[in-house]
């Protein structure tokens, strides 16, 4: 059934995925400070983190293409995430998406995964509510604006400038979107399920009021 579904995630996502295809053959032939300037980490970050360690982060991406099902998908990102976070903890300073998201872009060229976007795809279309909550939903998130920044005009524009400095700010706005969007589905669930109890309480004291009335009137008939 995989080698029947997921051809029409890689047909969808042709366009997407041949941007970032572009941007990670050009990125790949760069300098490692070059690349990580242009996912925006510091300029610091090169210097303070080996290049072995870096691509630990890329190795459970190979899994991607490797898995047939979208937890197995899921899980390759959420390893690589897990491997990323491990780095940067080895750092005294605190971190955030600031400096998670590119050193995911970097593993994203590193793995040069074949048509990323439809495997991302395929994990969102059927994964459901695995993707909506949870440590897997926030790192899913972060991956996917990697993702897309990577086949985003910035992300060109900064390949063209020979100081880059990536620009997240559209990126973050896309991953602010995505997450609102998230909980506003769990919140309308759970709107929902609000809905149809007091449906149902409104069902049941309209039956009580009728057995009253019924037994009122064969009172009155006695």
């Amino acid at each position: 059934l995989y080698f029947l579904l997921f051809p029409l995630f890689q047909r969808a996502s042709a366009t997407p995925d041949a941007r970032a295809s572009t941007a990670i053959a050009r990125l790949a032939s760069r300098p490692l400070a070059h690349q990580l300037a242009v996912f925006g980490a510091a300029s610091s970050f090169a210097g303070a983190h080996s290049r072995s360690a870096l691509d630990g982060v890329a190795a459970p991406l190979a899994q991607l293409s490797e898995k047939r099902t979208p937890a197995g998908k899921l899980g390759a990102l959420v390893a690589a995430c897990g491997a990323a976070e491990a780095l940067l903890a080895t750092s005294a300073r605190a971190y955030g998406a600031d400096e998670l998201i590119p050193l995911l872009c970097y593993a994203l060229v590193v793995a040069r995964v074949e048509t990323p976007h439809a495997h991302f795809a395929f994990i969102e279309e059927f994964m459901g509510d695995a993707v909506s909550t949870s440590y897997a939903a926030c790192m899913f998130t972060h991956f996917t604006v990697a993702l897309n920044y990577l086949s985003s005009a910035e992300c060109m524009a900064a390949l063209d400038d020979e100081s880059p400095s990536g620009n997240f700010q559209n990126a973050k706005l896309e991953e602010s979107k995505m997450e609102n969007g998230r909980r506003r589905t769990v919140l309308l669930r759970d709107v929902h399920v609000v809905d149809d109890d007091e449906q149902q309480q409104q069902e049941d004291e309209k039956d009580g009021k009728e057995e009253e009335e019924e037994e009122e009137e064969d009172d009155d008939d006695d």
